[in-house]
């Protein structure tokens, strides 16, 4: 005779584990947006270095 135990589902996502998760969504697009600002910023300041450095457009 097979004595059977009740299941008990474990929460799917339990409350620290989400806080977790939305914390590291959060560090994530805070980097894209640094990566994203860095790239900007250099491409803005090209064309005044290649004039006050004096290098050409092969060279920049």
């Amino acid at each position: 005779m097979a004595v059977s135990t009740p299941a008990v589902a474990a929460p799917a996502n339990p409350p620290r584990l989400a806080h977790r998760t939305g914390l590291m969504l959060v560090v994530i697009a805070i980097a894209q947006l640094m990566v994203i600002l860095d790239a900007t910023i250099v491409n803005v300041a090209l064309p005044s270095m290649q004039t006050s450095l004096g290098f050409s457009t092969e060279n920049l």
